[in-house]
């Protein structure tokens, strides 16, 4: 058996986080990571100490007709950057993995707080398998990489 890259097992880690999710809508797992070695973990859902979307349901938001958002729910990559923000650990010149449902985006909040928060490198899979190459679009400073 071969052992696998460390993009692949820093990605495979961020699909095992993000079946902790809370809210239904959406599994998005991140990871992030200095110098080979994980810093902290986050999936969406709820606050710490409020009832979960699971539980009780979700709080939706019309953005436009098309698309709806939970208010409750904190997006995966915000709680990894809010975490890091609690404990005092810096984010500047980590790599972040995403892993998330099919085909979705990182919204454009998630990627300012990512592009501010001196993340250098964003690898981004959905569980089709593909990379989102939109988001290298959006955040100039942090690129996006095959993982595979």
């Amino acid at each position: 058996m071969s052992r696998p890259s460390w993009r692949q097992y820093f990605l495979d880690v961020a699909k095992v986080v993000s079946s902790r999710a809370t809210c239904p809508r959406a599994s998005v797992g991140a990871v992030m990571v200095r110098d080979n070695h994980i810093i902290l973990t986050g999936y969406n859902g709820a606050p710490s100490g409020d009832s979960h979307c699971i539980d009780v349901g979700c709080d939706l938001i019309v953005i436009t007709e098309e698309e709806t958002h939970c208010k409750k729910a904190i997006h995966a990559e915000a709680n990894v950057i809010l975490k890091a923000a609690k404990y005092g650990i810096s984010t500047n010149n980590c790599d972040m993995y995403i892993y998330a449902d099919p085909y979705m985006k990182c919204c454009w909040r998630c990627k300012q707080i990512l592009r501010n928060s001196g993340i250098s490198v964003v690898y981004y899979i959905d569980a089709s398998e593909v990379i989102r190459p939109d988001f290298h679009q959006f955040c100039f400073k942090t690129d996006i990489i095959d993982p595979m």
